[in-house]
């Protein structure tokens, strides 16, 4: 257990057991860390959101699970608008991603490198952001979902989508990340016919959430994964 970061006087941090928190990380605010995390040199958390209305003070609780890695240069800022963000368990926030305030991010997901999350974005259990995309505040991204390298989402994404571009597009299901996280290749057919990539609205997504819903509803056994 190793803890070398920088904090302040006014600062609440916890920390569980078997974590590294590498010297150069500055930690302040509210911060709620579990257990066996990596927070890389140079990550900056529980600074205050970047919002005009709320000041420059850390308000709320920034909530770190258990078993991430915490990159070198992330920036995962407090809340301003509600009382938490939040960091789920088995999380990858790779290097200069920016996590603004209120994000709450399910567990298993994956920030590349650069990626920038607006305040209050939500993402999925086992949603991909890609290399330096960015997703508009207040979006919320799917289970599974996939999300391209340099996009710029400003729409919702419903679970198992792929999408890129600026406007961010489908192109279709998140096949690879599904057999990744193993799914069959049945429960992969059968989410794949609900999903029709080409289809657009007013030039950008359509968000069939509803479907994959009633399919949830449908098969309740079926899609096992969405039960964890």
């Amino acid at each position: 257990m190793k803890y070398k970061f920088t904090t302040n006087e006014d600062s609440n941090v916890t920390a569980g057991v078997d974590n590294d928190i590498s010297p150069g990380c500055i930690i302040v605010g509210t911060v709620n860390i579990g257990n066996n995390n990596k927070i890389r040199a140079f990550a900056a958390i529980g600074f205050a959101g970047e919002n005009r209305k709320h000041g420059n003070e850390p308000h709320g609780v920034v909530e770190i699970g258990n078993d991430n890695v915490i990159c070198e240069g992330a920036v995962i800022q407090s809340p301003c608008k509600g009382d938490v963000t939040i960091i789920g368990n088995n999380c990858m926030v790779a290097a200069n991603s920016y996590i603004g305030h209120d994000a709450q991010l399910s567990d298993n997901v994956t920030i590349t490198a650069g990626a920038k999350l607006g305040g209050g974005v939500k993402l999925g259990k086992c949603a991909n952001i890609g290399l330096n995309a960015v997703i508009h505040q207040g979006i919320e991204i799917g289970d599974y979902a996939m999300i391209g390298m340099g996009s710029v989402v400003t729409r919702p994404i419903p679970p198992f989508y792929k999408v890129a571009g600026n406007p961010a597009m489908v192109l279709g299901i998140n096949r690879i990340g599904m057999e990744r996280a193993g799914f069959t290749e049945r429960e992969i057919g059968d989410i794949e016919k609900m999903v029709k990539p080409k289809q657009i609205w007013n030039g950008g997504l359509i968000a069939p959430a509803k479907m994959i819903l009633e399919f949830k509803e449908r098969n309740p056994n079926h899609i096992k994964k969405w039960k964890q």
